[in-house]
């Protein structure tokens, strides 16, 4: 992302009462974050369409 990270996304939400309470998923080609990240799933790149739509209808409902 050209402005932050998704690091740096996920910490400035994860601080916002609202937004704190939003599903939060993170994609990259990298395995390991810093201790202080949890974002709500991981997926590691490339990823399978199956995983990130089973991901999905989780938090949504079928």
């Amino acid at each position: 992302m050209p402005v932050m990270s998704g690091i740096e996304l996920w910490r400035t939400l994860a601080t916002h009462p609202v937004y704190s309470r939003i599903p939060f998923l993170l994609l990259s080609a990298i395995d390991g974050f810093p201790s202080d990240v949890h974002p709500t799933a991981f997926l590691r790149k490339p990823y399978s369409p199956a995983k990130l739509l089973a991901l999905i209808e989780g938090w949504t409902g079928p």
